[in-house]
């Protein structure tokens, strides 16, 4: 199992990867949050579209990406 695994994921292994996958729902998810908390605090019809919910999202995927990429260097 050890071998499939490294042939896989290369050299990262199974819990490494949960980790990383926790940390980029995390930031996901905060994004998310936060955003709307914005949004609803200076949007007076409290009315969020999709969209927007969807670009938070991303923000926070792209930026936990990053954290995780560039954690070791």
């Amino acid at each position: 199992m050890e071998k499939i695994s490294t042939f896989v994921y290369g050299d990262k292994y199974l819990p490494d990867l949960v980790k990383l996958a926790v940390t980029v729902g995390t930031g996901a998810g905060s994004a998310v949050l936060f955003g709307g908390l914005y949004y609803g605090f200076n949007n007076h019809n409290r009315i969020i579209n999709w969209a927007n919910v969807a670009t938070w999202g991303s923000i926070g995927t792209i930026i936990a990406s990053q954290y995780v990429l560039l954690k070791g260097h």
